[in-house]
């Protein structure tokens, strides 16, 4: 034969914070006695410690909302995680490359900035090159014009003196 046990609880409007708890308090007592039904698993110590915290915070004791609402969220969320995962690969080889493209254009850089100093170094060497060959021609061309000035100066003195003597 089955044992049944009769709760009575006393409900009415703008009840008090006690007067809720003694009722919730009621029910889980009640449900403990008989543990192999489906609502003894929601009549729970552990409901009873969250309905009376909640009641004793002002906080809504809606299961629907707090629990419900949330599973049916961390369930789609679950649900989701395997794309996710599969997304964070894809971003994590896609971080890879980046950073072997980063390492790639960084040595490229480097090398074109000691090629740059290179060419530098060449163009100022070409530049002082210029400058002596530019220093030089001026001064040959000074000693080129002291020569002529000699030659001319030789020149007609030789012709003088040879017009002097067939005179």
């Amino acid at each position: 034969m089955s044992v049944v046990k009769k709760v009575e609880l006393k409900i009415k409007d703008n009840m008090t914070k006690e007067e809720e708890i003694e009722i919730i308090e009621t029910l889980c007592n009640a449900f403990s006695k008989f543990p192999n039904n489906y609502l003894a698993g929601l009549f729970s110590e552990g409901l009873l410690n969250w309905v009376k915290r909640h009641i004793k915070d002002d906080l809504s004791c809606d299961i629907h909302i707090n629990f419900v609402n949330t599973t049916l969220a961390l369930e789609e969320a679950r649900g989701k995680v395997p794309p996710l995962e599969k997304r964070i690969e894809e971003l994590e080889e896609h971080v890879r490359q980046l950073k072997e493209g980063k390492e790639y254009w960084k040595k490229r850089y480097e090398e074109e900035g000691e090629r740059a100093e290179q060419v530098v170094k060449e163009r100022h060497e070409l530049i002082d090159k210029v400058v002596y060959l530019q220093s030089r021609i001026h001064q040959l061309e000074q000693d080129l014009l002291q020569a002529k000035a000699k030659f001319y100066d030789y020149f007609f003195k030789q012709k003088e003196e040879a017009s002097d003597e067939s005179n």
